[in-house]
């Protein structure tokens, strides 16, 4: 019985752990790691590509175009309740040094203005991938539900090609330095007027799909440990009862 005991409680204490993976990386969360994901971007301005290629989205500029972005693809990452989750952090290769603008529209405000407008972190531009953040936490326009995120890339188009390996929500900053190394910079503020305010552009709704493979990876594994937890305790019970009728 003594060591029936210490099974059982392996295997809860497995499970549990387990558990708290899963709930760790539910996080909203899209990696673009094949090409169908080339095609569920929103609409685009000043882009002359958008194409995947070697486990990254690709983005080329129309030459001389002013203020390129590029929708998000928010249909794929499941709800964003602004309260809980106020970083979107984007891993990407930038072609040129400098920064860019994230306009939002949530539930609440669901136009894109110079109000809903917050400054991306600088961009390096020294062929490595790294984290770039938007922190929205300060922005009082930034409530409810989002319904559209606009990544104004650059103030101008710029040569060479823009890579995005994947888009996430974080809680804080803080959280987003724990992932990869931390290789994370803190975005300046975003002054109260950055243009001229803009007519926003329509995005038709997309249906929800499965994007979110990693989670759904998580669970499976979290059921196979259980049912292996569940195989060891009875194959133990088995031998148990074998050895008393003896």
């Amino acid at each position: 019985m003594r060591r029936m005991r210490i099974v059982i409680l392996i295997s809860v204490i497995l499970t549990i752990n387990c558990m708290l993976v899963v709930s760790a990386e539910d996080r909203p969360m899209i990696v673009l790691d094949n090409e169908t994901y080339a095609d569920v971007f929103g609409n685009v301005s000043h882009v002359s590509e958008l194409y995947y290629e070697n486990g990254a989205i690709k983005v080329t500029f129309t030459p001389g175009g002013n203020d390129p972005y590029i929708y998000l693809p928010l249909s794929l990452m499941g709800d964003i309740p602004c309260n809980e989750y106020k970083v979107l952090a984007i891993k990407m290769k930038a072609p040129q040094p400098g920064s860019g603008n994230l306009y939002f529209a949530t539930d609440r405000h669901n136009s894109l203005d110079e109000n809903k407008n917050v400054r991306t972190s600088e961009y390096r531009a020294d062929g490595k991938w790294q984290i770039v953040t938007v922190d929205f936490s300060t922005n009082e326009y930034y409530e409810g539900v989002v319904t559209q995120f606009r990544f104004d890339v650059y103030p101008k188009s710029v040569d060479g090609v823009l890579e995005i390996e994947w888009i996430a929500m974080f809680r804080s900053l803080e959280e987003v330095k724990e992932v990869e190394g931390g290789d994370v910079e803190e975005p300046e503020e975003t002054p109260k007027y950055a243009g001229p305010t803009r007519t926003p552009d329509y995005v038709p709704p997309k249906t929800k799909t499965d994007a979110r493979t990693s989670v759904l990876m998580v669970l499976f594994g979290v059921l196979f440990a259980c049912i292996v937890a569940a195989l060891i305790i009875s194959i133990l019970y088995l031998r148990k009862v074998k050895e008393a009728q003896y």
